[in-house]
C-alpha cells in the first residue's frame, strides 16, 4: 500500500495557490479533438511496423484528415520520435536485404516512401556487399528454373526485377550458365 503525502497549512489541506503557487492552466496536448483523434491513428499505424513522415501523412489524408490535421499530426509524430525516417531507412534496408532484394530496389523504395538521398547515403553500410549480392544472385538463379527458349535472357529478367543491376545479373546468370553446363 502507497502513502501519498499531503500538504497542509494550518491544519487543513492546502491548495498550490493558498500556498503561493500559481499553477499554470491545463494545456491539452494536441491542438484540438481531430489533431488527437489523428495521432491515435499514427499510434495504431506505427505499432505494425515502422513508417516514414511522407507515408504517415498519405495515410492519414486517406483517413479523411484535412491537410491541416494531417501536417499537425505527422509533424508532433516526427518532434516527439514516434515517426522516423531513419530508423524507418535502417529497418527497410535491413528487412529487404535480408530477402534477398537487389540494392536498386531497395533505394527505389526507399525514395518512393520519402526518405532523403542523406539517410539513405547515411545507412550504406547496411547493404550487402558487391560480393554478397553476388553471391545472393547465384543462389536466386539456382533457384529459378527455367523452361524457356532462351533462359538467359529469362534468369537476367527476374534478377533484374529483384532489383539487382544489369551488370551484376548479366555477370551472376553467365557465371550460372557456365556452372551448369559444366
Amino acid at each position: 500500500m502507497t502513502q501519498t503525502a499531503s500538504i497542509t497549512k494550518g491544519g487543513e489541506e492546502a491548495s498550490a495557490s493558498s500556498l503561493g503557487f500559481e499553477l499554470p492552466e491545463r494545456r491539452d496536448l494536441f491542438d484540438s479533438e481531430e489533431v488527437s483523434e489523428a495521432m491515435a491513428k499514427v499510434h495504431a499505424l506505427v505499432c505494425v511496423r515502422e513508417r516514414t513522415e511522407k507515408e504517415v501523412l498519405n495515410r492519414l489524408l486517406e483517413a479523411g484528415f484535412d491537410h491541416e490535421t494531417a501536417y499537425k499530426a505527422s509533424g508532433r509524430a516526427v518532434e516527439c520520435g514516434l515517426v522516423s525516417d531513419d530508423r524507418y531507412a535502417a529497418a527497410y534496408i535491413s528487412g529487404k536485404t535480408h530477402s534477398g532484394w537487389g540494392k536498386q530496389k531497395i533505394i527505389q523504395g526507399l525514395i518512393d516512401n520519402g526518405v532523403s538521398s542523406q539517410i539513405i547515403e547515411k545507412h550504406s553500410d547496411l547493404f550487402s556487399s558487391a560480393e554478397e549480392e553476388m553471391n545472393q544472385a547465384l543462389k536466386l538463379c539456382a533457384k529459378y528454373s527455367t523452361h524457356s527458349k532462351n533462359p538467359r535472357a529469362t534468369l537476367l529478367r527476374r534478377l533484374v526485377s529483384k532489383g539487382f543491376s544489369y551488370e551484376l545479373s548479366s555477370r551472376a546468370v553467365d557465371e550460372f550458365m557456365s556452372m551448369a553446363a559444366e
